[in-house]
């Protein structure tokens, strides 16, 4: 028995030897090690420092496991010819990892594992990014109430921004109140506002009310009339979609654990009943 087990180990291993040197090979010859480089590292102690200080910094060695995921996807596109982003490095390198990992396992593994490694933070982000447009929508017409008091009170765009800023809250309140410092080290008002924009796509009409009257001295009252009632809108048809969306949410739970339940209870039991009856 002992002798099957190292023997089926020896074969997983000598099967997957050949990925992992050229696992080891792209790393190595990849765009953040090149061969001159490493000459160069040989006669230069200080040259030597460095690159070991990005070597730790680009593989993760200081424990970041970002570092070490974006690190092999950068490498593995320098070699195949691609020039991917930060985001798309780090998911191309984790799926390798990851398919690595489960093909040592058992070689069925690395297709749905590598599938799931590559698509699973896709569907994150887009989750991510989902939840902030909603807390966007429904935080931005409070805060279009709160300028509205602001200018009716008599305050200017700039006093307007600085007495709002502290009693915002949530994504755009953090966005907000970020700008009366900006402005304060000498950034223009209206490029501050711009991260504000950034936050989504709900508050961008606020935004662009109140640069129109910084730079151009366009009346800031009708304008935030006009955004606080968009802004309601949509905030109504983002609470109806989710109401719509409800139902078909419940379904899951539905057939996945109340039908099953109701079967085993009812229709169950009388089929075990009747049993003897229909074998007799």
């Amino acid at each position: 028995m002992d002798g099957g087990v190292d023997e089926a180990g020896v074969v997983t291993l000598v099967a997957w030897s050949p990925g992992l040197a050229a696992v080891a090979a792209v790393v190595a010859l990849g765009p953040g090690a090149r061969p001159p480089s490493r000459l160069a590292i040989l006669t230069n102690s200080a040259t030597r420092r460095r690159w070991r200080r990005s070597v730790f910094v680009q593989a993760g060695i200081n424990g970041r496991w970002s570092g070490l995921v974006e690190w092999v996807g950068r490498s593995i596109s320098g070699v195949v010819g691609m020039d991917p982003d930060a985001g798309r490095a780090r998911r191309l390198g984790q799926t390798l990892l990851v398919g690595l990992a489960a093909g040592a396992l058992h070689p069925l593994l690395v297709v749905p594992v590598a599938a799931v490694a590559w698509a699973g933070p896709a569907l994150t982000e887009r989750t991510r990014r989902r939840r902030r447009t909603a807390q966007v929508v429904a935080e931005t017409p409070d805060l279009v109430e709160l300028f509205r008091l602001a200018v009716g009170a008599g305050l200017t765009v700039h006093l307007a921004v600085e007495a709002v800023a502290p009693r915002a809250h949530g994504v755009t309140g953090e966005a907000l109140a970020r700008v009366p410092a900006r402005v304060a080290v000498g950034e223009r008002l209206a490029d501050s506002l711009a991260a504000v924009a950034d936050c989504g796509d709900g508050v961008r009409p606020l935004v662009a009310a109140l640069v129109a009257s910084e730079r151009y001295g366009v009346a800031l009252g009708p304008s935030l009339e006009r955004v606080a009632f968009e802004a309601r809108l949509s905030r109504r048809r983002s609470a109806e979609e989710a109401a719509r969306r409800l139902p078909v949410l419940l379904l899951f739970p539905l057939v996945l654990c109340i039908l099953p339940a109701f079967v085993l209870l009812t229709v169950v039991p009388l089929l075990v009943g009747s049993l003897p009856r229909l074998t007799g």
